[in-house]
């Protein structure tokens, strides 16, 4: 069967799938445009913005800040508990990484609100010498 989603081209506005990923053969599926990839891959990397401006906090239930965020503090109770109960990690001597409570205005496709002065810095990291993409003023 199969075990997970692969990709190995993004064509226009054609995702493409591996061949033999229940398709017919010579036959093209499918899976998704290149703005819907797009938008996913974004949610990952606001993820992980988050997590880049967060801080170290003691491994125990209290440790999450989430205001009055129920849901993220749920959230949070249940990953502490998969840790400590399922996994089995001991809470002396562990620590979370905690980041921010982030918000994001997709049509500029910027953070907006507290922290997002740090979480913008982010969006872009530095490209290595010879690598630099030009910005849209230089095009």
């Amino acid at each position: 069967g199969r075990k997970g989603l692969h990709v190995d081209h993004v064509l226009g506005d054609r995702v493409i799938g591996r061949a033999g990923d229940d398709v017919r053969p010579g036959r093209q599926r499918r899976l998704g445009n290149a703005r819907q990839a797009h938008d996913a891959c974004v949610l990952g990397h606001l993820m992980n913005n988050s997590y880049r401006l967060g801080q170290q906090v003691p491994f125990n239930k209290r440790a999450g800040r989430f205001g009055d965020n129920k849901d993220a503090y749920e959230h949070f109770a249940r990953l502490h508990d998969i840790m400590s109960l399922g996994v089995g990690l001991p809470e002396n001597g562990n620590s979370y990484t905690v980041g921010p409570m982030l918000t994001f205005d997709p049509a500029t496709e910027k953070h907006t609100g507290e922290h997002a002065e740090a979480a913008n810095a982010l969006l872009k990291d530095p490209n290595r010498k010879g690598f630099e993409i030009p910005g849209i003023d230089q095009v």
